[in-house]
């Protein structure tokens, strides 16, 4: 973290241990790398960094969000922006600092997240007909009993589009969905399939 202050990047943190200090898990972020996505909306990029001293946990890390006007943060689940690291005494550090800036150089090419944010929604009725389109849909994978969850989510957005949509399923994953359980490995999975999804979404549900 110093050597990124150093370099001028600001970090706020977020880190904590469970299994009596042998898991760690931190959430970096990034404000001075603000993206604005809308007049009301914008987010800092991050990283969420995991390790373990029990071999229980992957050194690893994905890039993430945290989304300015709520209070959860966001992976951006792609494979780009996913990394194994590798152990050293010597090179733990480096290696870390080396992955963090290499995915804030992605995320400022990073147009999935706008490109939601630009396909607009035209009514709420439309919104639980793209709703009840991706629940259908098998490859889907998320609860239909979370609907309207994910309905009472959205209306409290303050716009009508993908972004909102999707920021809403999100929302009832993470408060909801995985509430109480160990969330770090099915977080993974369920957070990749969620953004896939929107971001593959076809152009027919939209209609």
């Amino acid at each position: 973290l110093d050597k990124l202050k150093n370099d001028g990047t600001d970090v706020h943190k977020r880190i904590y241990t469970t299994n009596g200090g042998a898991r760690l898990f931190a959430n970096l972020y990034f404000p001075n790398r603000e993206k604005q996505i809308s007049k009301s909306d914008k987010y800092w990029p991050g990283v969420a960094i995991i390790n373990s001293l029990d071999g229980t946990q992957r050194y690893s890390a994905e890039a993430g969000i945290y989304r300015l006007v709520c209070t959860n943060g966001m992976r951006a689940p792609m494979s780009v922006m996913s990394y194994d690291l590798i152990h050293s005494k010597n090179s733990d550090f480096e290696q870390a600092y080396e992955m963090i800036m290499d995915i804030l150089d992605k995320t400022d090419n990073f147009t999935e997240f706008q490109n939601l944010a630009d396909t607009k929604i035209n009514s709420d009725t439309h919104a639980m007909s793209i709703v009840d389109n991706l629940l259908e849909d098998k490859s889907f994978k998320f609860p239909k009993k979370y609907r309207e969850s994910v309905m009472t989510n959205y209306a409290k957005e303050n716009e009508q589009n993908l972004w909102a949509l999707y920021n809403s399923f999100n929302s009832v994953l993470e408060h909801e969905l995985l509430r109480g359980q160990n969330k770090i490995g099915r977080s993974r999975h369920l957070d990749g399939n969620l953004f896939k999804s929107f971001v593959d979404i076809d152009a027919k549900i939209l209609e």
